[in-house]
């Protein structure tokens, strides 16, 4: 009789071992599932922001790239009025040199 309980004390204890290892297995894969889907988020939160940096990077592309365009223009319109200024001064001196001729007439 003895005999018979020790052996159903030792596995009992055996099987409350074997139930602590099973909790700490359990326990230890919720933990890496939370982590795993932690840094799921935190990856995604990052791909987030990489697109977003992204888009902001080529809008600031395309905003220098109409700055330039617009530079260009007003490069453009400035010499079409430097060089219509300087027809027009070219005429008024020709106007002045038949007004001074026909005084001097």
């Amino acid at each position: 009789m003895d005999l018979i309980n020790k052996n159903k004390v030792k596995l009992l204890n055996e099987a409350k071992a074997l139930q602590d290892k099973n909790l700490i297995v359990l326990s230890n894969k919720e933990t890496h599932e939370k982590q795993g889907d932690n840094l799921e988020k935190a990856n995604q939160n990052i791909n987030k922001e990489m697109f977003d940096l992204l888009v902001e990077k080529d809008s600031k592309a395309n905003e220098i790239i109409r700055v330039q365009i617009d530079k260009i223009n007003i490069e453009s319109q400035n010499i079409k009025l430097h060089n219509k200024l300087e027809l027009m001064n070219s005429e008024m001196t020709k106007l002045e040199d038949i007004i001074i001729r026909k005084i001097i007439e």
